[in-house]
């Protein structure tokens, strides 16, 4: 390395080591302008652009690196894939976290990754199949347990999908996700005890919780239980007004739509 560079280089690097973004990234714009390809300084600045929602910039350092860091290509193809869905370009991202899997088949958050864009773009089966894989690299993930079994759920598979929530929750007992999750598998095999049951329990552990008041009130809805239905719908849309839209379409509200209780709810948006 040039003595020049090497100099620039060190500064670079006592930058990045005292967590200086700001002296970093204007010491790495130097060094660009020295040579661009120079090892071991466009991987890491893509990593960080990333953290710092700088989009453009970590793809462009991310590029760069796969020239100028061959070692890590695995690594450099994944956060390029991580960099493109949050850029909403699903398409790029798969094929970056293939890229990311043909060269390491065993990176566990590749599949994992993977398996979300596929989710984003309504693929089920392919989005539980990456899961399926992140499961078996590594089955304590509790996350993976509860991706797989909304997978599940989305084919219909809904018994598959609670057995796999079930095993969420042995990872995580106190999750109030979980437990609405399995309320509302319950909910469309027809089983409305149980149910609400574990509705009321995901309560217990997050009052606060609007999507949880919110799947409460249709399954008290589907239970032909109005006044309960009405009672939790209030809750949910006190706590996330955003419940409001679904609860305008959404089916399972269908016997309380008619209801003054129900307008009044609705209404709730325009105070």
């Amino acid at each position: 390395m040039p003595q020049k560079r090497e100099r620039v280089y060190r500064l670079w690097l006592d930058a990045v080591n005292n967590h200086d973004f700001q002296a970093a990234e204007e010491i790495y714009q130097e060094l660009l302008k020295l040579n661009p390809l120079t090892p071991g300084i466009n991987f890491p600045m893509g990593v960080w652009y990333k953290e710092k929602g700088l989009w453009n910039k970590a793809k462009e350092a991310l590029l760069r690196a796969l020239e100028t860091d061959p070692a890590i290509l695995a690594d450099v193809y994944y956060y390029l894939g991580n960099v493109s869905r949050e850029q909403g370009e699903y398409e790029e991202a798969v094929n970056y976290y293939k890229e990311s899997l043909k060269i390491d088949p065993l990176f566990f958050e590749a599949h994992y990754n993977l398996g979300k864009v596929y989710a984003l773009q309504g693929l089920s089966q392919e989005a539980l199949d990456q899961f399926l894989k992140a499961k078996d690299l590594n089955p304590q993930d509790v996350d993976t347990y509860i991706n797989i079994g909304v997978e599940l759920s989305n084919l219909g598979r809904r018994k598959e999908a609670l057995a796999m929530y079930q095993k969420a929750l042995a990872l995580e007992p106190r999750s109030s996700l979980i437990y609405s999750n399995i309320g509302v598998e319950y909910t469309a095999l027809g089983q409305l005890e149980e149910a609400i049951a574990y509705h009321k329990k995901a309560l217990e552990l997050n009052s606060f919780y609007g999507d949880g008041w919110y799947n409460l009130a249709c399954t008290y809805a589907k239970a032909n239980d109005l006044e309960n239905s009405l009672k939790a719908l209030e809750r949910a849309v006190r706590l996330n007004p955003e419940n409001i839209a679904y609860a305008k379409k959404d089916p399972e509200l269908d016997n309380i739509r008619d209801t003054e209780g129900f307008r009044n709810i609705i209404c709730l948006s325009d105070n």
